[in-house]
């Protein structure tokens, strides 16, 4: 659920205006590999599509279309009681977040989009989490994560930005 601050103040056409993304909750895949008994390293894999749009702006409402995001999270993570049935731990690392599928919107209050663009970034990641045994090596992981995402939308070569 992404935490979006971000403006459309840049560039040649200064149309103001906040940026808004929907929230989208989806499975993913984490791949976790213990280095000791108290640290592990997780590599966290999921993809998400959003709509993303500029909210009153001097041209109101502007639909900027859909974007997916790829941002693949390889983390450390401390284990508090690895012995335990609920082993409870913390983690960081960072992400390299990957644009993709952009599709255009509709544009909107006058403005018309001919083409988009979202750079790829790096950020932060952090989480808190429980693995609760289930049988031998198996376990049920439970947790909240953190992913600090960035990028810079390109509206029509910069006219709006």
């Amino acid at each position: 659920m992404p935490d979006v601050t971000g403006s459309a103040d840049d560039g040649p056409t200064n149309i103001g205006g906040s940026a808004t993304v929907t929230d989208e909750g989806i499975p993913e895949l984490d791949i976790t590999y213990f280095i000791t008994k108290n640290i592990a390293a997780e590599l966290v894999l999921a993809t998400t599509k959003h709509d993303v749009t500029v909210k009153d702006s001097t041209l109101g409402d502007v639909d900027l279309g859909t974007v997916r995001l790829l941002p693949p999270v390889p983390t450390l993570q401390y284990h508090f009681l690895p012995d335990g049935k609920f082993r409870r731990y913390i983690d960081a690392g960072i992400n390299y977040t990957i644009t993709f599928d952009e599709n255009q919107g509709s544009g909107g209050g006058g403005a018309s989009i001919n083409n988009i663009s979202y750079s790829n970034e790096f950020g932060f990641a952090f989480q808190i989490g429980m693995d609760i045994e289930i049988k031998d090596n198996w376990f049920l992981n439970v947790d909240i994560k953190k992913v600090f995402v960035e990028t810079d939308i390109d509206v029509n070569d910069g006219a709006i930005k």
